[in-house]
């Protein structure tokens, strides 16, 4: 997976830049920065976790090698990089259920049945942006889903980018896997 994790990073959405031209201005490159709601107004920011949050939650990936990554969770495979079945079959076992924490979870992914076999998800956010993914093993399909606001959830109520990613995954689902 093309993951940095130095000063030049940015994240995922950050590399769908666009080329903009304003009236008297030569073109220039504009990329989408990340919003905070925590005032009421969005606000631009291209601020990020704390590094002391790394590496996981500083983790910076294009939306095309974050799908990359994904799909070693369906096939195994993606280009030259493989998973043992071993390995595979690790990574989707879930940690035993405990009464202090009852949910289904294992390695990183949140995990229920799904159509078809084993469901996994996992989301996160920095407070400016919002990601979350879910994968249908048994349907070998996959939803990811970016917004350039944070979460409603969490410390800073800062934004609606949950529940953008939650409906848009929604869609999906019911687009790609009703029969």
């Amino acid at each position: 997976m093309g993951v940095a994790h130095d000063d030049r990073a940015v994240p995922a959405a950050r590399h769908g830049e666009r080329r903009v031209r304003r009236a008297g201005e030569r073109e220039r490159r504009q990329r989408a920065v990340g919003h905070s709601d925590v005032t009421g107004r969005r606000v631009p920011s291209k601020g990020d976790n704390t590094p002391a949050l790394g590496p996981a939650g500083t983790v910076h990936a294009s939306l095309a090698d974050w799908a990359k990554f994904i799909r070693l969770h369906l096939d195994g495979a993606e280009g030259s990089l493989t998973l043992s079945p071993a390995a595979l079959t690790r990574l989707h076992t879930q940690h035993p259920t405990t009464a202090m924490y009852p949910a289904r979870y294992g390695w990183g992914w949140g995990m229920w049945d799904d159509v078809g076999g084993l469901g996994l998800g996992h989301d996160g956010s920095n407070g400016l942006w919002y990601c979350q993914c879910q994968v249908v093993t048994g349907r070998d399909i996959a939803f990811l889903a970016v917004a350039n606001i944070g979460g409603g959830e969490g410390v800073g109520d800062n934004g609606n980018g949950d529940t953008a990613c939650w409906k848009l995954i929604e869609h999906l689902r019911d687009r790609y896997l009703s029969s």
